[in-house]
Order: C-alpha cells, then structure tokens, then sequence
C-alpha cells in the first residue's frame, strides 16, 4: 500500500526542485490538465491549476512529466531539460512505486 502522505509531500518536493508538470487522473477518470503547481490546503483535499480541490482518496494516479521546458530569450530558442535521473531517483529514495509509460512517470494508488 502506497503511503499517501509521503507521495504528495515528495511530489511537491520535486515541483519545487524542478519546473516540471503534473496531472491527475481521479478514480471517475477525469483527467486534468498539465499543471505547474500543486498545493494541499488540507490533509486529504490537493489542488491544481484551474482544478480542485479534490479528495486525495479519489486519486486513481499522478503522471509526471520530467520534462521543462526553459525560455532562453525572445531570439533564441527554448531548452529542454530531462529531469528523468533526478525524479527516478528521488522516487526510489522515498520508496515510491512507479512506471514509465511514454516518458512520464506514473505513481498508481490502490
């Protein structure tokens, strides 16, 4: 069993390490958009950008997306940053489950 508190205390960990994205897929298969932040007003309640709050509960699984995207500057183009290594390892520190699926790392509750 996934200890929840400890995935959503490591997940904000992460954001604020690194400008990187997360959705939610909740247990009614609702699917949010791809959000910078991520805050807990609560212990069982999270919100994102433009969604929320939602019960932690009705959370079927957090994608991750250890890619950002840095602006250099108006003439210069953007840089991607793969944050893979570093989340992976942060992930398996923690003893987080999770998978690859297409680049994304998915944390799966339940």
């Amino acid at each position: 069993m996934i200890n929840n508190s400890n995935v959503w205390q490591t997940l904000s960990q992460i954001m604020h390490l690194y400008s990187i994205q997360v959705r939610i897929i909740l247990i009614d298969d609702t699917v949010t958009n791809w959000s910078s932040w991520l805050t807990l007003p609560s212990n069982s309640y999270a919100e994102i950008a433009k969604f929320g709050p939602f019960r932690l509960v009705d959370v079927l699984s957090i994608e991750i997306n250890p890619n950002e995207t840095k602006e250099m500057g108006r003439l210069l183009p953007n840089k991607n940053i793969d944050h893979s290594l570093a989340i992976i390892d942060k992930l398996e520190l923690e003893g987080i489950a999770f998978r690859i699926d297409d680049g994304v790392l998915v944390i799966e509750f339940g």
